[in-house]
């Protein structure tokens, strides 16, 4: 089980000084009574858009360290209670993306203010980001009232339907105001954004990416416009070296090498899922003699996230269950668990990935499977995979199915793969119903379900006791609005 304390975050945000030449806290007003006397009342647009970056990313992580056991990427050493998916209330998530959103909400009047177009822009694009990202984990949230500081401490709830129309014009204004050609002001982005130090470019093409996410995640509703997602998609990123991530240094080390190094002293985590050993191995690499290969072909990528055992095959640990005798978990030799490795917020491979199942639901297969095949490639280009491995994967006839017998199971199956790590992989879990070739609910699954996957995270158990009036009643079974069909 993976949590990250406040204090944690506290002091990840110090340690990135060696990052930046300045680190500025915002005006964290949001729920919060008192001042904060250690608090700049004058925070720059450098150490506002810097601040918020790094947090970003931490906001996923800290997000992936419940949803990878709820689609099988991870499992608990120990059979916890979130890889059996009982109540979890993430307080502290849910703290640091509102924290994080109120630093972006200052971002842009302070960038308005100054005439900085492009910060603007920018903090128009991480504001989607988080705020995507806190939809898709609760639901409806407070964000039109969130804001307001002490002028309304108990917000009301807007609904994910009206959120989703945010996430679009907040996109919509971005591209509008990056399109608008360099502002006036000689200020503008360069190191103080980790993500593209500066490039407009490639901030335009997140955009465009962001739209091609969240127009996509309404496939269940009426409203579906795959044409729709096929545009933004059209205008998104071109290749790996567009991806939106933040590569850490040795100074800040990525999370995930700090759960590698915390195995070393007995906190145990990152586990591999048995789950998805079995989808990415084959038959004669299978440590356990009852599992069996799922697709019974090799994944090479399944080597970069993690060490072969004894004898060169793979043992992973079955969700809710808890450690067999041997097992795989990330090492330091994984691509996603170095101290310099990158958190993943927008790929690539993921926009290709979203055009082909654009494509394959409006009926045009050709598209979808080439899309399929390339968003398979750009994964495992980025993740280094040998060309030769990569050949025989991609020529694999249980890969290389052709256009004709290209299925919606083989293409969130591949992207399950590609979002290893990735929050967003749990959206796409809930709207593809979780019908991944054999997967099953979790060992000893949470008893209020029923034996049906969960659906969301419950409110935070601070909402409930300050804001209860405003919450909606929900269960771990309540769909969100874009997993129900309809309207």
């Amino acid at each position: 089980m993976i949590h990250t304390l406040k204090t944690d975050k506290v002091m990840r945000r110090l340690l990135l000084a060696g990052l930046t030449v300045v680190l500025v806290a915002g005006c964290k007003n949001f729920l919060n009574v008192n001042q904060n006397p250690n608090e700049s009342t004058n925070p720059s647009l450098s150490g506002l858009l810097s601040d918020a970056e790094y947090m970003t990313a931490q906001n996923s992580y800290d997000a992936a360290g419940v949803t990878t056991y709820y689609v099988q990427q991870l499992a608990s050493p120990s059979g916890s209670s979130i890889d059996r998916q009982n109540v979890v209330y993430l307080d502290g998530t849910w703290s640091s993306l509102y924290s994080t959103m109120t630093d972006l909400k200052d971002l842009d009047t302070l960038a308005v203010q100054k005439g900085a177009t492009e910060y603007a822009a920018i903090s128009k694009i991480l504001l989607a980001m988080n705020l995507g990202e806190t939809t898709d984990l609760w639901g409806d949230i407070p964000y039109s009232k969130a804001f307001l500081g002490q002028a309304d401490l108990t917000p009301a709830y807007d609904s994910q339907k009206d959120i989703y129309a945010d996430i679009q014009k907040l996109l919509d204004d971005a591209i509008s105001e990056l399109k608008s050609g360099p502002s006036a002001t000689a200020t503008q982005p360069a190191s103080d954004d980790y993500y593209y130090a500066g490039d407009t470019q490639k901030w335009l093409e997140t955009a465009y990416a962001l739209k091609a996410r969240y127009l996509n995640h309404l496939s269940k509703k009426t409203s579906y416009d795959p044409q729709a997602v096929l545009r933004a998609v059209s205008n998104a990123y071109q290749s790996n070296a567009d991806d939106a991530q933040l590569t850490y240094t040795s100074a800040n080390r990525n999370p995930w090498a700090t759960v590698v190094l915390n195995n070393t002293t007995g906190t145990l985590g990152g586990f591999i899922s048995q789950y998805l050993i079995q989808a990415m191995a084959d038959s004669a690499q299978l440590a356990d003699s009852t599992a069996h290969s799922i697709y019974g072909v090799y994944d090479p990528r399944l080597s970069v996230i993690t060490d072969t055992l004894a004898g060169g095959q793979y043992n992973g640990t079955v969700n809710g269950k808890g450690s067999p005798k041997s097992y795989n978990y990330i090492t330091s030799d994984s691509w996603f668990a170095q101290d310099s490795s990158p958190i993943q917020l927008v790929t690539y491979s993921e926009i290709k990935f979203i055009e082909a199942e654009a494509a394959f639901r409006m009926g045009d297969k050709a598209t979808a499977y080439q899309a399929y095949l390339d968003g398979i490639k750009a994964n495992m280009d980025k993740l280094g995979i040998p060309s030769a491995e990569e050949t025989a994967y991609l020529t694999n006839p249980k890969v290389a199915v052709g256009a004709n017998n290209l299925t919606l199971e083989l293409i969130f199956k591949e992207k399950l793969v590609a979002l290893f790590l990735q929050p967003e992989a749990w959206t796409d879990a809930r709207r593809f119903d979780y019908q991944y070739k054999d997967m099953t609910v979790p060992y000893m699954q949470y008893s209020a379900l029923n034996g049906k996957f969960i659906r969301r995270i419950l409110y935070p158990q601070s909402e409930q006791s300050r804001n209860a009036k405003n919450m909606p009643s929900v269960t771990l079974t309540t769909h969100m609005w874009w997993d129900q069909t309809g309207q």
